[in-house]
């Protein structure tokens, strides 16, 4: 009895691991376990799998620069800090550019962090640290990386291949009246960037196409769909996005126009549309029970089921015209000798 329990329920009662069956096999595309579950700050925990082996390599001061303060202006815990920053240095923000802004929040942040670590005001102070102190100087790269239900691979390794994985897209606030604009770049590197106490974050590095310029960069066509001009590169230094913030899109050449390619969004693996119903008042309780389905006809009539003859079977003809009566030829062809 305990045998059978256990290949029933697929699990080894010997090391505790999962039996592969076709019940609980995961799927092609599974993300695994978020990096580390019990994370005090969300950054560091996003989910995500590598894959394949990685490659160290050491950041230059740019990388490490634009590297470091992205993942901070896009950590939730970070945002009531670069409040404060701003508030205090709203006069002097005009007389610097922005890597000289970047430079100098992360100095007060690194500060602030280690005064309160001192005072032990904040019981994150640990993640906190080992945030504002910024990545190693090495980082691990990888060739594929799945996320969202997406598999993504990098530009080189889609080159000679017939199957396109590394077309990116992600929302971006650019202001200036407009709430936010779709990116569309090519993925050229995916990097895990290594922190003190063993925390990790993946980032994915893009080259970005000029979006911002509707007439020679981007466009939409009556019928909704979007091209872009892969020619027109953005001028950017923000190259980096968290890897938990794209989606994947692939690029179809337009034969009408050189250089330009329409951009078609995939859906990600295993995820299926569900119809959504909304709330319709004084709704009929007669019709509670009865199963919806998106897109249902309910106004086709069925035709009445034909008569059958003495034979059984069925008597198509029509009461609503005339009788045509067809003669059949009696003309031959002769055989050409």
């Amino acid at each position: 009895m305990v045998f059978c329990q256990v290949i029933v329920s697929g699990i080894t009662m010997v090391k505790g691991e999962g039996i592969k069956t076709k019940f609980n096999v995961l799927e092609r595309n599974d993300e695994g376990l978020f990096q580390e579950r019990n994370a005090e700050i969300s950054i560091f925990s996003q989910s995500g799998r590598a894959l394949g082996a990685g490659s160290s390599r050491s950041l230059t001061d740019d990388e490490w620069l634009h590297a470091h303060i992205y993942v901070l202006k896009n950590c939730d815990e970070v945002q009531p800090f670069l409040n404060e920053y701003t508030q205090d240095h709203d006069n002097n923000a005009t007389k610097m550019s922005i890597d000289e802004w970047d430079t100098s929040f992360i100095a007060w942040f690194k500060n602030k962090v280690a005064d309160m670590h001192t005072q032990g005001q904040d019981a994150r102070t640990d993640s906190l640290i080992s945030l504002s102190r910024g990545p190693l100087r090495y980082s691990t790269c990888y060739n594929g990386y799945i996320v969202n239900g997406f598999r993504f691979r990098i530009e080189d390794r889609d080159l000679g291949c017939k199957t396109q994985n590394s077309g990116v897209s992600v929302l971006g606030d650019v202001g200036s009246g407009r709430d936010y604009i779709e990116y569309y770049g090519v993925l050229l590197e995916i990097l895990e960037l290594h922190y003190l106490g063993g925390k990790r974050v993946s980032l994915f590095r893009c080259r970005w196409f000029d979006v911002h310029n509707s007439e020679k960069g981007a466009k939409v066509d009556e019928f909704g769909f979007t091209s872009i001009n892969t020619q027109r590169i953005l001028k950017t230094s923000e190259h980096f996005i968290l890897a938990n913030q794209a989606s994947q899109v692939f690029y179809v050449v337009d034969n009408k126009i050189k250089g330009w390619h329409l951009v078609i969004k995939t859906h990600p693996r295993d995820l299926y549309k569900m119809s959504h119903q909304e709330e319709v008042e004084n709704i009929n309780e007669d019709h509670l029970g009865e199963t919806y389905q998106h897109g249902e006809s309910f106004s086709f009539k069925c035709q009445e089921a034909p008569t059958l003859n003495v034979d059984n079977q069925g008597v198509w003809g029509r009461n609503d015209v005339e009788p045509v009566i067809v003669e059949p030829s009696t003309k031959r062809k002769r055989k050409k000798t």
